[in-house]
C-alpha cells in the first residue's frame, strides 16, 4: 500500500488529487491520499511517520514531492527522493517525471565492506557487491564491475559484518543484494540481478527472501511491479 500525505490548497487539491487517482488505478497501485491542512500537521504528523512513503506539496503552480526509498530502522536513517513537477499535472508527466526519476535514482545506500589478509586490505562498497557465494572452502564476492574478490570467512560471517538487511540468503551458500536485483521467478526458482546473472532461489528460502525482500526496501519496490 503506498500511503501519500498531499498538503495544498482546495484548487490544487482538484488539480492534483484526479490525475493521482487515475495513474494509480491505471497501474494497480495500491494506495491511499491523505489531505493535510497545515504546514506543522505535515511535518508532525506524515513527514517523519514511518508509513507514509509520498509526501506532496503544491505551492506557486508546482508540486513538490519527497519519495522515501529505503528505510532502516534499526540505525535509524532514511534515504529520500526529492524534485519539483509544474501544473497542472497529466498522466505523462506522473509516469515519466515522477515515478520514473525515482526507479532511477533508486540505489543501495552508502556501505563499505573490508576485505583484509596478510598481503591486501580492499573497501568495497555495498552498491558493488551483486552477490556472495561459497565454492569449497572460500566466498567469493562478485561485484557489477565482473571482478571478484575471495575471503575464507563463511557466508553467515560476513553477513553479520554487513550488518544490512538488504544482503539476503536466497540459497544455502548464497547471500544477495537486493538493490542489484531486477526480478525474482518463484516457477524457475531464480533470481535475475540487472547485469543479467541469474542465482538460485530455492523453495526453503523464498518465504524469507520475501519477507526480508519487502522489509529492507519499504518503498516503492513494494508496490511498482
Amino acid at each position: 500500500m503506498l500511503k501519500i500525505a498531499l498538503y495544498c490548497d482546495v484548487q490544487s487539491q482538484k488539480q492534483v488529487e484526479p490525475e493521482l487517482i487515475e495513474y494509480m488505478t491505471e497501474k494497480n497501485i495500491p494506495f491511499e491520499i491523505y489531505q493535510v491542512d497545515s504546514a506543522s500537521e505535515f511535518l508532525g504528523d506524515y513527514f517523519f511517520q514511518n508509513d507514509f512513503q509520498l509526501l506532496l506539496v503544491c505551492e506557486n503552480n508546482c508540486l513538490s514531492y519527497i519519495m522515501k526509498t529505503y528505510h532502516n530502522f534499526d540505525k535509524k536513517y532514511m534515504h529520500m527522493v526529492s524534485g519539483i513537477l509544474d501544473l497542472p499535472l497529466n498522466l505523462d508527466i506522473i509516469g515519466k517525471e515522477l515515478f520514473d526519476n525515482i526507479e532511477n535514482t533508486y540505489r543501495c545506500p552508502y556501505g563499505v565492506y573490508t576485505i583484509s589478509n596478510r598481503t591486501i586490505l580492499h573497501r568495497i562498497l555495498h552498491e558493488e557487491i551483486e552477490y556472495i557465494r561459497r565454492v569449497n572452502d572460500k566466498s567469493v564476492i562478485y561485484l557489477r564491475n565482473g571482478e571478484t574478490e575471495e575471503t575464507r570467512k563463511s557466508i553467515n560471517n560476513i553477513r553479520k559484518e554487513l550488518n544490512e538487511k538488504y544482503f539476503v540468503k536466497c540459497c544455502k551458500g548464497y547471500l544477495v543484494n537486493i538493490f542489484n536485483i531486477k526480478k525474482a521467478n518463484k516457477d524457475t526458482h531464480t533470481i535475475e540481478l540487472k547485469s543479467g546473472v541469474r542465482i538460485p532461489l530455492t523453495k526453503r528460502h523464498f518465504n524469507e527472501f520475501i519477507r526480508t525482500y519487502i522489509s529492507s526496501m519499504h518503498g516503492f519496490r513494494i508496490w511498482n511491479n
